[in-house]
C-alpha cells in the first residue's frame, strides 16, 4: 500500500514539474549558474569536474532540451572543466556575449 501511495506522489509532482513553462526553468537555472558553477569530485587518478548547476538538467528530457537550449546559462566558459566542454559551452552560447575564465 505504501508503494502505491509513493508512486502516486512521484506520478503527481512529475506531472507538475513537466508543466512548469521553459522560461521559467530557464529563469530558475539562470539562478543556478553562481550558486553552483562547478563541482569538483576527488577520484583517482585525477579529480573530475562538471558544471553544478547542470544537475538540473537530468531530472527529465526536457529540463535538458530547456538547459542546453538556453544560450545564456553556457555564456561564461571555463577552462578547468577541459577543452572538450570549453568548446561544447562556446557553440551552446550561440550568439550571446561570452566570458572566458
Amino acid at each position: 500500500m505504501n508503494d502505491d501511495v509513493s508512486s502516486r506522489q512521484n506520478d503527481s509532482l512529475h506531472s507538475f514539474v513537466s508543466k512548469l513553462p521553459p522560461e521559467l526553468l530557464s529563469h530558475i537555472f539562470a539562478l543556478m549558474l553562481d550558486d553552483s558553477p562547478i563541482h569538483e569530485e576527488l577520484c583517482y587518478p585525477r579529480p573530475h569536474r562538471t558544471l553544478g548547476w547542470f544537475v538540473v538538467a537530468q531530472v527529465c528530457h526536457q529540463w535538458r532540451n530547456v538547459a542546453i537550449g538556453n544560450p545564456i546559462l553556457w555564456h561564461h566558459i571555463n577552462f578547468a572543466l577541459g577543452l572538450p566542454w570549453a568548446s561544447e559551452m562556446l557553440e551552446r552560447s550561440q550568439a550571446t556575449p561570452v566570458s572566458i575564465e
